[in-house]
């Protein structure tokens, strides 16, 4: 049985592995530390998840994950609760989605519901 001489560091190059190189780099790039979040906030994850979306509406459910500090599970299960509720519609742009968020809708709880989201999200939705 032969073997085969073993090179470190040789890698192949084509276009696949360019491709991977592309995808590495932008996966480390959100890969990056999570935002420091505070023991407590006064915003919910779902206020927070729907700034994001306000905020940018081609944002990727990772970019929210990491900005908002929790999983991407948790911000997938978030933004369906939200576009069940109607806070939120979802379209394509290719493979990825675009969210628009319905400023005119009412706020959920009793204590708010004279108000819709525009009252407390307005000044929150433009992007730092």
């Amino acid at each position: 049985m032969s073997t085969r001489p073993c090179f470190k560091g040789h890698v192949k190059r084509g276009p696949l592995s360019d491709s991977l190189d592309t995808l590495a780099e932008m996966d480390s790039r959100l890969a990056e530390q999570p935002a420091e979040v505070p023991a407590w906030t006064f915003l919910t994850n779902h206020a927070h998840v729907l700034i994001c979306i306000a905020q940018n509406p081609e944002v990727r459910l990772a970019e929210i994950a990491r900005k908002v500090g929790i999983g991407e599970r948790a911000v997938h299960s978030i933004v369906h609760d939200i576009v069940q509720a109607g806070y939120v519609t979802v379209s394509k742009s290719g493979r990825n989605n675009v969210y628009e968020v319905r400023l005119d809708r009412p706020l959920r709880h009793p204590l708010e519901a004279g108000h819709q989201i525009i009252d407390v999200f307005g000044p929150l939705t433009v992007a730092p």
